[in-house]
């Protein structure tokens, strides 16, 4: 929670929650339930009490004032700790289950956050190593062409290193998904006339790799073909494209 503040936020979200239930559990029990108690009570003590026999109503010496008080005060409050009690009972089941229901929520909360970091890390990785590859190129007259995706909502990535005056095309696959069985990407320059020229078949998904020589170039596209390539572009299974910076 130190370290990342959003677990930060959502322990103090889950205390918050917490409190608030706990305030909106509180109640007092009702006359009906005081009531019921003391009738039980009365009922239990009069099926524990011995049978004496038939007095005459003459010989019944009534229970003095006090004692009979403090017998009915020893009764309420008896009644109150059993009604506090099954309260209380309850209270705790119901938090104990709002607890574990808390306590899941929040692992999940950890093993989505521990995922997370997982991906930050290697899409960090990945970063540098591509930085550590562009800076290479440095002091060449080499032009970066980023290919970005055609169809929105997807992540593909690649980019094409084109150095005009050597006519030569290095290519780094970012992000495009396997290519699957019996297909595989075709790398395209499209020349100033508008003229898509093959620029060879993508074999390596993951290091830089040297493609065909391209003398001219208004921008970069891969497609996805037919295993071996095609004489021209399959329009409707392009995944990436870009510009060439003049």
């Amino acid at each position: 929670a130190k370290k990342h503040p959003e677990i930060k936020a959502e322990i103090e979200a889950i205390e918050a929650v917490m409190l608030k239930l706990s305030e909106s559990g509180k109640q007092n029990p009702g006359d009906k339930l005081f009531d019921k108690i003391l009738e039980q009570i009365n009922e239990e003590e009069a099926a524990e009490s011995p049978v004496l026999g038939d007095y005459e109503e003459d010989n019944i010496i009534p229970l003095h004032p006090h004692h009979e008080r403090q017998r009915r005060r020893y009764i309420s409050l008896m009644a109150a700790s059993v009604a506090l009690f099954l309260l209380s009972s309850v209270s705790n089941v119901y938090f104990f289950n709002k607890w574990k229901s808390t306590e899941k929520d929040y692992t999940a909360m950890q093993k989505n956050m521990t995922s997370v970091a997982e991906q930050y890390k290697k899409a960090s990785y990945q970063i540098n190593s591509m930085s550590d590859e562009l800076a290479s190129y440095k002091g060449k007259d080499v032009k970066v062409v980023m290919l970005n995706p055609v169809k929105k909502g997807m992540e593909y990535k690649a980019v094409a290193l084109w150095n005009p005056k050597m006519k030569s095309v290095e290519l780094k696959i970012m992000n495009l998904p396997p290519a699957p069985a019996g297909k595989q990407y075709q790398l395209w320059a499209i020349d100033d006339s508008g003229k898509p020229v093959d620029a060879g078949m993508v074999s390596d998904m993951g290091s830089m790799e040297s493609m065909k020589s391209v003398p001219s170039a208004l921008k970069f596209a891969i497609t996805l073909e037919n295993a071996g390539g095609s004489p021209t572009p399959t329009m409707a299974a392009m995944v990436v494209i870009g510009d060439v910076e003049i």
